[in-house]
């Protein structure tokens, strides 16, 4: 690991355990054991920095989207492959969902998440419509059912410190997260099945 990637993974860790403004970049030069001044010379200043974890996260997301996307089967398969491979990234990458809820409150890199995010909801957005035409408006609309997956998935992750209270267990254990894994599928699949029964049939019906 060379020195800028030793200084980006301590300030993921960092700033996902304390948050962007409690985190120095002077903290982040001792933790990573780099003079500060490296983090100036790689990172113009700690705003740059937490773009740049951000970035990161969003560049290896968008690959991973884009593969399942593309792997052959139904519609269902795809969805399948898509939340699931969703599922995998969050619990791979934890401090993701931490950094980013952080932001979403009003942080210094808000319009950077909003930037990465409306492609992805814009594309998922015309895969629905395209396979549903009807799906460009009613209560089973594209864009209100990609709002329902977003939160039905991430704030699992996000709140999951809560969610183990209200359970009772480690949200996080690998039993759980297949419980987890288990249950958004099922509401997958209630989903499509409702969207078909409302008559929205198939690109090609």
């Amino acid at each position: 690991m060379n020195t800028k990637e030793k200084i980006l993974a301590t300030a993921d860790e960092l700033f996902a355990r304390v948050g962007y403004d409690a985190a120095s970049t002077r903290e982040i030069a001792e933790l990573s054991g780099v003079n500060k001044a490296l983090i100036h010379y790689h990172f113009k200043n700690k705003e740059a920095l937490l773009g740049a974890v951000l970035e990161a996260y969003y560049e290896r997301l968008g690959a991973m989207l884009a593969r399942m996307i593309g792997v052959p089967g139904s519609f269902r398969d795809r969805m399948v492959a898509l939340v699931s491979a969703y599922l995998d990234f969050l619990n791979e990458n934890r401090n993701f969902s931490r950094i980013v809820q952080r932001e979403m409150s009003g942080g210094a890199n808000l319009d950077l998440i909003r930037a990465r995010t409306r492609p992805l909801f814009d594309h998922g957005r015309r895969m629905l419509e395209a396979e549903y035409p009807a799906a460009r408006r009613g209560p089973l609309a594209a864009d209100q059912l990609l709002v329902t997956f977003f939160g039905l998935i991430v704030s699992y992750f996000s709140y999951a410190e809560v969610v183990g209270d209200l359970l009772g267990k480690d949200p996080l254990s690998p039993a759980a997260l297949r419980h987890r894994r288990d249950h958004v599928l099922a509401v997958l699949d209630t989903l499509i099945a409702a969207v078909e029964a409302q008559g929205i049939g198939g690109a090609g019906g």
